[in-house]
């Protein structure tokens, strides 16, 4: 990509991330994110057509950075805790996206994603669960993920990352050992 596009781009998400830190998506309009990126409104047409285009494509690039972090997992348990670095490492873009609700609206790539990845599929290795009742559970454990993690960044990361990936990890194999022996 041209280095002129690539800095405009930029210069537009820097000037977006910092508005959110005092308001909410839907409160931002273009002309108020032009001004703050000392660009014209054409110039923003040219790349995106709204707010919440941009914060899309912040958060399409951050699932990007962590899928391929994830997919150079061997062990499946080490997944959390990578998901947990990765957040504390973007805390700032996280604790945004979170405070504007975008996690099932941006995040949606990286938790169908995950579906592949979650330990429900190490867990459930018999087969006694049907393909139903697996995507039930990755949608309960992805939404549990997610509440950890929202509380997490809300409260500045109080504990490390290991200990977060110990309690999802535990949470995840009790849930799937208790439907398993039912």
């Amino acid at each position: 990509m041209d280095a002129r596009i690539t800095k405009t781009k930029q210069k537009i998400k820097d000037a977006l991330m910092a508005l959110l830190h005092s308001k909410r998506i839907g409160e931002i309009s273009i002309s108020e994110l032009c001004k703050k990126a000392n660009i014209n409104r054409n110039t923003f047409y040219v790349h995106y057509s709204t707010p919440e285009s941009v914060l899309a494509e912040i958060a399409n690039e951050l699932s990007a950075e962590l899928f391929d972090m994830l997919s150079k997992c061997e062990n499946p348990a080490q997944i959390a805790v990578r998901a947990c670095e990765h957040t504390k490492n973007n805390i700032d873009s996280y604790k945004i996206l979170m405070q504007n609700d975008a996690e099932k609206l941006y995040l949606k790539p990286a938790i169908d994603h995950s579906k592949a990845m979650t330990l429900y599929q190490v867990y459930n290795s018999d087969g006694r669960l049907s393909q139903t009742q697996l995507d039930m559970v990755n949608e309960f454990l992805v939404s549990g993920v997610i509440a950890i993690m929202k509380n997490w960044l809300e409260n500045d990361c109080p504990v490390p990352a290991e200990l977060v990936d110990r309690m999802i990890n535990l949470l995840s194999k009790s849930l799937i050992d208790g439907l398993n022996n039912q």
